[in-house]
């Protein structure tokens, strides 16, 4: 066959694109595919579903907790966090928040819980606002 007179995919894209516009090449691929594969046995069940996606829940979710430590030069850092071990290890091998990175090892001096990521962050914001003396007097408690 001469060049000119052999047809590839390609062309019959192009042509359909030129008669029908730009998605129709592919639509007429997935009719095909789908007739060829009907005739030769494949069968489509309206009902199969698509797999979820979502995450599988874990046995216990975790918690949010706000927490104090102190640092090496006995300043105070407040943050929070769901697994508060981990974070604290973060804090202590420099992986943790910047200002801690530099002031290591922090030692825990106070954790609580808090019933959402929201409730966490008010309560973190309302404990920096407080004045260092009365960060140990809720520590203390």
């Amino acid at each position: 066959m001469p060049k000119n007179q052999a047809k590839s995919c390609r062309d019959d894209h192009r042509e359909a694109e030129l008669e029908n516009g730009p998605a129709s090449g592919i639509k007429n691929d997935l009719e095909n595919f789908l007739e060829n594969s009907l005739e030769n046995g494949l069968k489509l069940d309206p009902k199969m579903k698509r797999e979820s996606k979502t995450k599988p829940q874990k046995e216990q979710a975790k918690q949010w907790v706000v927490y104090i430590v102190e640092c090496c030069d006995k300043t105070l850092y407040t943050g929070i966090a769901k697994d508060l071990e981990r974070r604290l290890q973060e804090h202590n091998s420099g992986k943790g928040a910047k200002y801690t990175a530099s002031r290591r090892p922090v030692k825990l001096l106070y954790s609580e819980p808090a019933s959402g990521h929201g409730e966490a962050l008010s309560r973190e914001y309302a404990i920096k606002k407080l004045k260092r003396s009365e960060k140990h007097a809720l520590v203390a408690l």
